[in-house]
């Protein structure tokens, strides 16, 4: 143990793999994105994983190939390390002695409001705020929002790879302010997986997203 640090909380199933002791793909590098997605390369099976916090796969690319190679499949041969950024992943292909820029189209990177990145400023200029207790949480998390309008709003958890799994809110907000509890269900009453999500309200021209972490 060190100071302030008691052992590890967490293990990803997420395979970095290797061939031998003197092989490069035995010291692959990975990278978190600005989503808290885990950007994780793999040289044994020639493709790059892309998961949320709790390690659920979101989508993986790649296969084993040549410069010559042509497709939509990123051929690339000992993917040994990546870089994540809020719009690219930059992968290595050890093999071609190239850099391999790939643009990131998730859903989530799409949606305005999202507090990273360029639009971070603006979002933080509104007069909204949030609050999450307790976050993280296991059974129920208590959001609550102030500055609103008295106008319609709404509100809904998005999962990391921006998909809608449960509206919160939709109506009009009073006296400025809005609580709501989420249970870690989504729409159909059933628990969605451990990891991270984000709240995000939209009233008139003003979105507000926070991250929320739903642990078991």
């Amino acid at each position: 143990n060190v100071t302030g640090i008691t052992g590890h909380d967490k293990l990803y199933p997420i395979p970095l793999g290797a061939y031998s002791a003197n092989c490069w793909c035995r010291l692959p590098t990975f990278d978190i994105d600005s989503y808290d997605r885990l950007c994780v390369p793999s040289a044994v099976t020639q493709e790059v994983r892309i998961a949320d916090n709790n390690g659920n796969e979101i989508v993986k690319f790649g296969n084993y190939g040549n410069w010559d190679e042509n497709g939509a499949s990123f051929p690339m041969a000992f993917p040994t390390g990546v870089a994540a950024t809020d719009d690219y992943i930059y992968v290595s292909d050890l093999v071609n002695g190239r850099l391999l820029r790939i643009k990131k189209n998730f859903a989530a990177d799409n949606m305005p409001g999202f507090t990273t990145g360029a639009d971070k400023k603006a979002v933080l200029s509104t007069s909204i705020t949030t609050t999450i207790a307790p976050n993280p949480f296991t059974q129920t998390a208590i959001i609550s929002f102030n500055g609103l309008a008295n106008t319609n709003a709404t509100a809904a958890i998005y999962n990391a790879a921006g998909v809608k799994i449960k509206t919160l809110f939709a109506g009009i907000t009073l006296n400025g302010a809005l609580k709501l509890a989420w249970d870690g269900k989504n729409e159909t009453g059933n628990s969605a997986a451990e990891g991270v999500y984000f709240i995000k309200l939209v009233q008139g021209g003003k979105k507000l997203t926070s991250r929320i972490l739903l642990t078991k």
